[in-house]
């Protein structure tokens, strides 16, 4: 996922509700909420959490208010520019590396999830690939509620147990751990806490026995990028980039069954 993203409003109101960041988040300002409807709802790259870096030409990133920040894109010209920057990737010390991914994201969050953490356990060394939007990706995950840690899905549990697949970027699950996906080399494991608002929402998911206005937390192990489970291949050195599902990649036997299973 790139640091950064820009947005051009060529009118106002831009439909943002502001608030102060923690002091872990890159920005002083986050996005606190997106009004249904509004012009920045048209833009799905915009959700709570995002920090607040541009607006026109003023750096706002750090040491402004969220009143300071809100009154500079409503007073500033149109069309302005604005700059968001999605949250960092926090690293830690591996603790359940034997356990596998079903083990991550055991542990009640420390305080409410308000805002998208995303928390690196393990990283492959080395790492020739790393996941990108439009990727066909695998991954291991558990899922629970954080109010009460139960586990409410898991990919070792669905099905055939097998790793479960998504085209990155197109909102095959919540958004909140759809954006925290970016970036993975195969083989990383990663802890992911999700506020409601990028969860299930006021709605919940009455299926999975989630209730409304719950965050989750997710343990998550990518798995492979386009058919590739070798951690050291690179983007160059490998033909299913462009179609992983081609003839040639089946002939080879090496797709991991991802395309037959995405077939049925």
């Amino acid at each position: 996922m790139p640091a950064t993203f820009s947005v051009t409003f060529e009118s106002g109101p831009v439909g943002i509700e502001l608030a102060e960041a923690l002091r872990s988040q890159p920005c002083s300002v986050i996005v606190k909420s997106v009004r249904a409807g509004s012009k920045a709802a048209a833009d799905r790259r915009i959700v709570p959490g995002l920090g607040v870096s541009v607006v026109g030409a003023l750096d706002v990133c750090k040491g402004k208010s969220p009143p300071e920040v809100a009154k500079f894109i409503k007073t500033a010209p149109y069309p302005l520019t604005l700059i968001f920057k999605y949250p960092p990737v926090a690293e830690d010390t591996p603790t359940a590396t034997a356990e596998g991914a079903v083990s991550l994201g055991t542990e009640a969050p420390q305080q409410p999830v308000e805002q998208l953490m995303v928390k690196r356990l393990t990283r492959a060394r080395p790492c020739g690939m790393v996941s990108q939007e439009g990727d066909l990706i695998e991954i291991r995950y558990t899922a629970r509620i954080a109010d009460t840690m139960r586990e409410y899905d898991a990919s070792d549990k669905r099905g055939t147990g097998q790793p479960y697949a998504i085209t990155l970027g197109r909102g095959d699950v919540v958004r909140g751990l759809d954006l925290s996906l970016y970036d993975m080399c195969i083989g990383e494991r990663r802890r992911v806490e999700v506020p409601a608002g990028l969860a299930y929402g006021a709605k919940g998911n009455s299926l999975f026995g989630v209730p409304a206005n719950s965050a989750l937390v997710f343990g998550v192990q990518l798995v492979s990028i386009n058919g590739v489970t070798d951690e050291t291949a690179t983007r160059d050195s490998n033909y299913y980039t462009g179609d992983p599902c081609n003839d040639e990649a089946r002939r080879a036997g090496v797709a991991s069954g991802l395309c037959d299973r995405l077939a049925k």
